[in-house]
């Protein structure tokens, strides 16, 4: 399953609305400057893939 919860997490961390503990639990300890755009590429790919071209 696909969410953004990695790029929301830290926001709402900085923002004092969540704590590192929870942080982690729900996105584990990967940085978001280096998951977000992996996960990202993926996804393109996928639908590049699976799309016909127009």
């Amino acid at each position: 399953m696909f969410t953004d919860y990695a790029a929301v997490a830290p926001q709402l961390q900085t923002a004092g609305l969540m704590t590192a503990e929870a942080r982690t639990a729900l996105v584990g300890a990967v940085d978001p400057a280096c998951s977000v755009p992996t996960v990202r590429g993926l996804v393109r790919g996928f639908f590049a893939r699976q799309l016909p071209a127009r």
